[in-house]
């Protein structure tokens, strides 16, 4: 077994991700990251007790390019034996109606289809498999202190939240590029990814190159902030609901979210 599925393996089984779990509708755009990761649990399926499910959403921004990001997913779907339904949705169309970002929009459309999805098979135990790594963690942090946060924006993005899972969360890039390398897997690059007109990618391309360059372990420091955030939320959560609880007051009705929240789907 190849270190980086044994790696993927360990951090799965250390959340629980698939405790209890029959099905994995897994989002797949044909990049690098959820390539790898459609791979390592198509590989250990049987292992985890898992079917998959491939969503894979055509966002109708790149014309040809994005047509066959669409078709390689496809195939690479059936050449693993799992069954892959696509989508076409105008992103675009979405984001002008609904006053969005280009990225929120996108965001949006993506996991409505996963949630739908999932709807078939949630009566069986069904979670939504996600590609994030070790450096969208970094990256997420970085974005949400600059629009402003509290320690829910602080904490990143967490290994599981409600019925979504993040199986790489603990990769770094780097590692996931060069696993598909060693395995001979080839996967689809998007051009927009090396352009700097989305937030995120100037956060990626400018701002964490320079923090890099000032720490080479800036991104792996910035994650264990983070994980340290997660950490003392949840103590702290946990004491504030105690004592509003002991002062009878019912925290899940009043919809108390006093330590912010992080918009990591």
């Amino acid at each position: 077994m190849d270190v980086f599925e044994k790696d993927v393996l360990e951090y799965i089984k250390k959340y629980h991700m698939f405790d209890g779990i029959s099905h994995c509708v897994c989002g797949v755009s044909g990049g690098a990251d959820s390539v790898s990761l459609l791979t390592v649990l198509a590989r250990h399926r049987a292992e985890l007790g898992i079917d998959i499910h491939v969503v894979h959403i055509n966002h109708m921004i790149r014309g040809e390019a994005a047509d066959g990001d669409q078709s390689y997913v496809e195939t690479l779907s059936g050449e693993y034996g799992v069954t892959c339904d696509s989508y076409r949705i105008d992103v675009r169309k979405l984001a002008e109606q609904a006053g969005q970002t280009v990225e929120e929009a996108g965001r949006h459309a993506r996991y409505d289809a996963f949630d739908r999805m999932r709807a078939r098979y949630v009566d069986e135990g069904c979670v939504i498999a996600v590609a994030h790594n070790r450096n969208d963690v970094a990256e997420t942090v970085l974005f949400n202190m600059a629009r402003g946060t509290g320690m829910g924006g602080i904490k990143g993005i967490a290994p599981v939240r409600n019925h979504i899972v993040r199986p790489l969360l603990g990769s770094d890039r780097s590692h996931i590029e060069e696993y598909l390398g060693r395995q001979g897997i080839r996967y689809c690059t998007d051009a927009t990814n090396n352009e700097d007109d989305y937030t995120r990618n100037k956060i990626r391309h400018r701002i964490l190159p320079l923090m890099n360059e000032i720490n080479g372990q800036a991104t792996e420091h910035i994650c264990q902030m983070a994980m340290m955030a997660a950490d003392y939320e949840r103590l702290a959560a946990g004491l504030v609901d105690d004592f509003l609880t002991g002062q009878g007051i019912d925290v899940r009705s009043e919809g108390c979210g006093w330590t912010g929240d992080s918009t990591d789907r």
